[in-house]
């Protein structure tokens, strides 16, 4: 029996594959007959993870590593990077590159500089490209998900491709001490008033010590109170539209005055810690990991993370996780504040643009469906799991629901007790920690429940909708010159209120925040809108 059903499984996961992969399997990545050349300006991009060792030439640099000979052994792509070490260099080669006619293909660049360029007419249209790629499966699929285009489409020309963010994981939710709950008899709150009472509980029993803490939050960081705005309709630090058709900016409405007006609720309940606004990602994962805290938002992946540490540290811990708690009980729409602030720009040197798309398709090839010899050699290492992803080109492009369809595949194995070897590739390394939980390896304990806990989750959350940041146009003219310093008077302002001082504080900060540049902006972000309708 176990057999047929690992066979059944097979074939469903191969009808899955088949559905990312609609092109014909000899030609997946239409490889070019005859080798061209590409030239790619960008930065670095190095992240924490990247690790280059001039020794070995699988990761010697950012332009000799096991990536560049993909590109070349996949797609007969030889790609050239020019390196910058950082956007005052970029900008430097950029400008001396159309001063001189002797354009690279590829620039991947900010959004300034994205215009820069279009003011200059060095970029080309690459619609037809992206339209016209027959090979497209897993891009397109991506691309179109995260909806990006109208930030790279000037006077009806796609004069960009997106790079935005894998974000479907990236929202909220809120974690809980499933074992504090049991000890103060309560359910898992649902709403911000019953969060607040399960907060208050935690505290007064003192289940984390002394100095417990019923909800660790940041003031600015990762872990702040953006779910609590989102929980009244407002899309921290980002423009949203109103019910008229026109666009705010969310720090500025009605919604973030009840929200602030909650959150200082919250802090004089003496329920987050004083210092709260100075508080950085750190220091919360230390207040979890030394077990202070009930309660946290965060996304689905910090299980492996923060509450990893929690459980490993106490035996007793239990992590659980729930929606954002609302207002009134019911599931509000989930936010993002997913934007485009990267740029993959074609000049008009290139000869192939379609090329971009074969290696951003090469590259989503070895995120979803990558074989048992791929997996090492361009995914996770055995000894280092970020140790040759970080090297493509192309990092800040990705499949935003993936995570959530390995979730799928791996409970649909666990519930039909398939071993390692009888899953796909893809889950393999996930699946075997997931077992070693079930086992009783706490230290893999984060990555099954994020599995078959958070992730089912958040994907379930998708289907109230979405709140995005409604604005990915062009910097304005008032937006270059005036919205920084307009918005650390707005977050000062927002520090202010939530720690106790009265409303009226953020009141007279919106005044001067419209007087001082923010009308003009709005006005410039609503002129913008009306002229793409």
């Amino acid at each position: 029996m176990k057999r047929l059903v690992a066979i059944a499984l097979t074939l469903i996961l191969c009808l899955s594959l088949c559905f990312f992969a609609a092109a014909e399997e000899t030609d997946v990545y239409g490889k070019y007959e005859e080798p061209i050349k590409l030239t790619i300006l960008s930065e670095d991009f190095k992240t924490g993870n990247t690790n280059y060792d001039a020794n070995d030439p699988r990761r010697a640099s950012a332009t000799q590593n096991v990536w560049i000979d993909a590109y070349k052994d996949y797609l007969n792509i030889d790609v050239e990077r020019q390196i910058a070490e950082d956007e005052t260099a970029l900008a430097a080669l950029i400008n001396t590159a159309m001063a001189s006619g002797d354009l690279p293909d590829v620039i991947i660049c900010n959004k300034a500089m994205f215009y820069t360029l279009v003011e200059n007419g060095v970029l080309q249209d690459v619609r037809a490209a992206y339209e016209g790629y027959q090979q497209k499966r897993l891009v397109k699929d991506a691309l179109d998900s995260l909806d990006m285009w109208d930030a790279c489409t000037v006077d009806g020309q796609l004069l960009a491709v997106p790079c935005v963010n894998n974000f479907y994981n990236n929202t909220q939710i809120l974690w809980i001490r499933q074992d504090w709950l049991d000890k103060v008899n309560l359910e898992a709150p649902r709403t911000l008033d019953e969060m607040i009472a399960v907060a208050q509980a935690f505290k007064d029993a003192k289940l984390g010590g002394e100095d417990t803490i019923g909800i660790a939050m940041t003031g600015t960081t990762s872990h702040n109170y953006d779910a609590i705005l989102a929980a009244y309709g407002a899309i921290a630090g980002c423009w949203q539209p109103k019910e008229d058709g026109t666009y705010e900016y969310a720090y500025v409405s009605d919604t973030a005055r009840e929200g602030l007006l909650k959150m200082q609720e919250i802090y004089e309940k003496g329920l987050v810690v004083p210092d709260m606004a100075v508080c950085d990602d750190k220091t919360v994962a230390e207040q979890i990991a030394n077990g202070r805290a009930g309660m946290y938002y965060a996304t689905g992946w910090h299980v492996v993370t923060d509450m990893k540490t929690s459980m490993v540290n106490d035996p007793e811990a239990v992590w659980t996780c729930v929606a954002a708690p609302s207002v009134d009980g019911e599931r509000f729409k989930q936010w993002t504040n997913a934007n485009c602030n990267t740029f993959t720009c074609v000049t008009t040197a290139c000869k192939n643009p379609e090329a971009i798309f074969k290696m951003m398709e090469l590259e989503q090839h070895m995120y979803t469906e990558p074989t048992d010899e791929e997996i090492p050699k361009y995914y996770a290492d055995p000894d280092d799991a970020f140790l040759y992803w970080d090297l493509r080109i192309f990092r800040n492009f990705g499949r935003g629901d993936f995570d959530f369809y390995r979730s799928k595949l791996i409970n649909e194995a666990l519930n039909a007790n398939l071993t390692v070897e009888e899953v796909a590739p893809v889950i393999k390394d996930f699946y075997a920690q997931c077992l070693k939980a079930k086992e009783g390896d706490r230290s893999m304990l984060g990555r099954l429940i994020c599995q078959t806990e958070a992730y089912p989750l958040q994907n379930s959350l998708l289907e109230g909708g979405w709140l995005v940041p409604a604005y990915n146009g062009p910097l304005t003219e008032t937006m270059s010159i005036y919205e920084s310093t307009l918005l650390d008077d707005l977050r000062s302002a927002i520090a202010k209120v939530i720690t106790g001082e009265d409303i009226s504080v953020w009141e007279k900060a919106v005044q001067d925040w419209y007087a001082n540049g923010g009308q003009t902006i709005t006005d410039e972000v609503n002129e913008y809108y009306a002229s793409q309708k």
